[in-house]
């Protein structure tokens, strides 16, 4: 099968001589089928675009556009089962360039999302266009794991997006940079999907707010998008004052979450040398990170 140079880079990223392929790979870039799945999955799952997205010049080669909060997206053909693969190690990525800002808006605009309207259960990569962060999820029964990458994407400069489960660690990566890190609770329920949803790019099927606005829908460019049903990474620690969901969120949570962590002597906690000694160190140690934010 052939394979397109943009998976074949992040293959040998993940490793020197060989690594995992993607499930899904979209790199947009073969105007005859722009949207040819070269991934493991093959041409089953080659995308279907609807009225609303185009297809622009980006780097070496094509990406697609909404240039305004249109109902519209890319969803991929096949069975939607098979990106039901949240709730072990997972990897969704893409690069995005956009300058999309709303204040009051904090709800994502969703950059890949395996997530219907109405529904609680699954993942996602989204912006948050008050902030301009990226946001990375999972998701069911109403609980969600929510990281916050701390690192605007919607400066108008290309940015690779990248989120991560590895067992119960979830980490958010912008440019390689690890920009929040956190972990699945103990007894977090399933995220298998029960109402059979496809995954979108640039948007979701019915997006549509509260108020009647798109609120959903994503503005700007994404270009090579991957899923994959393994941990390209195993994300480490980004702050060790961020220590409560949400994760890339400096608040009052983390404070009670380290209170806690002192008492119990959890190594989480234990933040100075010597090592092993939970005194006063330790207490300046996050309070140093904790006013730092963001990393």
């Amino acid at each position: 099968m052939r394979r397109s140079p943009i998976c074949a880079l992040a293959l040998l990223s993940a490793s020197a001589l060989a690594g995992p392929e993607p499930l899904l790979c979209y790199t947009f870039d073969d105007m005859a089928n722009p949207t040819a799945n070269s991934g493991s999955l093959g041409a089953a799952y080659d995308g279907a675009v609807s009225a609303g997205i185009v297809f622009v010049p980006f780097g070496a080669g094509f990406a697609i556009e909404k240039s305004a909060p249109l109902d519209a997206w890319v969803v991929h053909g096949g069975d939607e089962n098979a990106f039901d693969i949240a709730d072990t190690d997972f990897t969704v990525l893409a690069t995005v360039r956009t300058t999309f800002t709303d204040p009051a808006a904090p709800g994502g605009r969703f950059i890949v999302v395996k997530n219907e309207t109405g529904s609680n259960d699954n993942w996602g990569l989204s912006l948050r266009p008050d902030t301009g962060e990226a946001l990375f999820f999972v998701s069911a029964d109403g609980q969600f794991v929510a990281l916050f990458s701390c690192i605007p994407i919607n400066d108008g400069a290309p940015h690779v997006v990248m989120g991560v489960r590895s067992g119960d660690r979830m980490g958010l990566y912008v440019d390689g940079v690890l920009g929040s890190a956190g972990d699945v609770p103990a007894g977090f329920p399933s995220t298998q999907d029960s109402n059979a949803f496809s995954v979108h790019i640039a948007g979701r099927s019915g997006a549509v707010g509260p108020s009647g606005g798109l609120n959903d829908e994503f503005v700007g460019i994404i270009d090579d998008v991957q899923i994959y049903d393994v941990a390209l990474v195993t994300p480490g620690v980004a702050s060790v004052a961020d220590l409560a969901p949400s994760y890339g969120r400096f608040d009052f949570s983390d404070v009670i979450a380290f209170l806690q962590f002192f008492a119990d002597e959890d190594p989480r906690a234990d933040l100075a040398p010597p090592a092993g000694v939970f005194d006063f160190s330790d207490v300046i140690a996050f309070l140093t990170a904790f006013a730092a934010g963001c990393p």
